[in-house]
C-alpha cells in the first residue's frame, strides 16, 4: 500500500536557530522540495509536506539548512553555529502504523563569528594626511582590513557584514571608508588617509574582514582622534619687489622697505617661530651696516608700511661673513589668513659699488599648525630682490694744455687751463699749470676730455 506523509518533526542542535533561515525536506538529490520551515525559533518543530509518499520501496530524503543572511545574523562578535538535523517523527494518511527515527546527520558549521581585531594600531598626523599602521589579524580566514573615518565619534558603527568596501565609500552621514588594505595574516601594514582638511579632528576605527564577510568589532588606533596639519604656501607679494633701493644721493637708508612676500595658509592658523631671510652677493657691507630689521604685516596690501601696521615677531639678527649671511627673526606670530609681509631695515654707509641680494626659500620657515601642533613644511616661492649702488668715478676728461697750441705757457703770463670736456664721466686731469700767476687748467668733463 501507499502512505502519504503530511507532516514531519525535525530536531536541530540547541542554540542554533539565531543563525538559521530555513530548514527544508527534499529528495535525496535535493531537486524536489517537499516542505520547509522558515526562521525556526525552537530546536524541534513540525514541517508540513506535500507530494511525499511511502511505499514498500526504501526512499532516501535529505534535510537542507540555509543560514541567515549577514544582515539578519547576530551583530559582531556573532558566533559559530554547529548544526545537526534529524527527523524525529512523522505522520500522514493511509492507515499504516509508522515507527522509527532518523539518527544520522551530517554536521553543518555556520560561521558568523567575528575575526580578531588588528593589533598595534596607531595613527599620526601629517599635512592634510593621517598615517595609519597596524598588524593584521592572525586568523586563517583573514581577507582584508577596512578603516573607517568620521568627524565624530564612530562608536558602534561597523561595516555592513557581507559587504565589501572601496576607499571613499560613504558608510553613513559622517563616516567614510578611509582605507581598504589586503595582505597576509599577521602582516605589518599601513595606509595613508589623504586629502583631509587641516585643523579638523578625525576619528578612526579599524576592522578585520574574514573570507566569509564577517567583520571584527573594530579597534580604535592610538592617537585617535587625529588632527592633520594644514598647508602654508609662500608667494610673491601682490605688489612685487622694489629693486635697487641703494641708488640714493646720500649714504644711508632709514626704515627702508627692501623685501616683500606673501603667505597663504589653509586648514588652520599657523604659528610662526623662526623665519630666516638669506643675504647673498654681498659687496662692501658688514653686519654693522644692516640694523633694525623687522617684518611688518602689510594689512592693506598696498606694498608700503603704513601708519598702524605693526611689526610681527622679534627684531631680526643680522649675520654677514664672506659675502653672504642671514637675517633671522625669532619671536612668535601667527598667520590666520592670506598675509602680505614687508621687511624693513636700516642700512648705513652705503658707498658706490655696495650691493646685496635678499631671498627666501620655503625651508627657512619654522612653522607649526595651531590646531594640529605638527611641523608644517612650507611650499611655494617668492622672487629675489637685489639692492646695489653703482660704482661712480670723479667727473671730467683730460684738460687742454696751457696754451691754445698745447705748448708750455710763458712764465709770468696769466694763463687758464684747457677747454673743458663735454659731459660726465671719469675724465682725465686738468692742463699743466702756468708759471707765475696762472691757474691750473679746468678739469675736463667728458669721457675723453674733449671739447663739449
Amino acid at each position: 500500500g501507499t502512505f502519504t506523509v503530511t507532516n514531519v518533526t525535525t530536531t536541530i542542535s540547541p542554540n542554533t536557530t539565531s543563525g538559521i533561515f530555513r530548514v527544508e525536506i527534499r529528495d535525496s538529490g535535493g531537486s524536489t522540495i517537499y516542505g520547509s520551515s522558515t526562521n525556526p525559533t525552537a530546536n524541534s518543530f513540525s514541517i508540513s509536506v506535500t507530494g511525499l509518499t511511502a511505499t514498500t520501496t526504501t526512499s532516501t530524503l535529505s534535510i537542507w539548512v540555509t543560514p541567515k543572511t549577514h544582515a539578519n545574523m547576530p551583530v559582531p562578535p556573532g558566533g559559530t553555529f554547529t548544526v545537526t538535523s534529524t527527523i524525529t517523527s512523522y505522520s500522514g494518511t493511509g492507515g499504516h502504523t509508522v515507527s522509527g527515527t532518523d539518527t544520522d546527520s551530517a554536521t553543518l558549521t555556520i560561521d558568523n563569528a567575528s575575526p580578531a581585531n588588528p593589533t598595534n594600531a596607531s595613527g599620526t598626523a601629517g599635512e592634510t594626511i593621517v598615517n595609519l599602521s597596524w598588524v593584521n589579524s592572525a586568523d586563517s580566514d583573514y581577507a582584508t582590513t577596512t578603516v573607517l573615518r568620521s568627524t565624530s565619534l564612530i562608536g558602534s558603527t561597523i561595516p555592513t557584514e557581507g559587504t565589501g568596501y572601496a576607499t571613499g565609500t560613504t558608510v553613513n552621514a559622517t563616516t567614510t571608508v578611509a582605507c581598504v588594505v589586503t595582505g597576509a595574516a599577521s602582516a605589518n601594514v599601513s595606509c595613508i588617509d589623504a586629502g583631509l582638511s587641516g585643523g579638523t579632528s578625525y576619528h578612526y576605527k579599524i576592522f578585520t574582514e574574514d573570507s566569509r564577510g564577517n567583520y571584527s568589532t573594530g579597534t580604535v588606533p592610538t592617537g585617535s582622534p587625529i588632527i592633520p596639519g594644514g598647508t602654508l604656501v609662500m608667494q610673491n607679494h601682490v605688489s612685487g619687489q622694489k629693486n635697487n633701493q641703494f641708488e640714493i644721493d646720500g649714504g644711508s637708508l632709514t626704515a627702508a622697505e627692501l623685501f616683500r612676500f606673501r603667505l597663504v595658509p589653509t586648514g588652520e592658523v599657523m604659528n610662526m617661530t623662526t623665519t630666516t631671510i638669506s643675504i647673498t652677493s654681498v659687496n662692501g657691507m658688514g653686519e654693522g651696516n644692516v640694523t633694525n630689521a623687522r617684518l611688518f604685516h602689510d594689512e592693506n596690501n598696498d606694498g608700503d608700511i603704513d601708519a598702524g601696521e605693526d611689526p610681527m615677531g622679534a627684531s631680526g639678527t643680522v649675520s654677514i661673513a664672506n659675502g653672504s649671511g642671514t637675517i633671522q627673526f625669532g619671536g612668535s606670530w601667527t598667520v590666520t589668513s592670506t598675509m602680505d609681509i614687508i621687511l624693513r631695515i636700516d642700512v648705513a654707509a652705503i658707498d658706490d659699488g655696495d650691493n646685496f641680494k635678499l631671498s627666501f626659500s620655503p625651508s627657512q620657515f619654522n612653522v607649526k599648525g595651531a590646531s594640529s601642533s605638527i611641523t608644517i613644511t612650507v611650499t611655494g616661492s617668492s622672487d629675489n630682490v637685489n639692492h646695489g649702488k653703482p660704482q661712480r668715478g670723479p667727473g671730467g676728461g683730460s684738460g687742454g694744455s696751457a696754451s691754445p697750441e698745447g705748448g708750455t705757457p710763458a712764465q709770468g703770463q696769466v694763463q687758464t687751463g684747457g677747454t673743458p670736456g663735454g659731459g660726465p664721466g671719469t675724465g682725465g686731469e686738468g692742463g699743466d699749470p702756468g708759471g707765475g700767476n696762472q691757474g691750473g687748467g679746468t678739469p675736463g668733463g667728458g669721457d675723453d676730455g674733449g671739447a663739449p
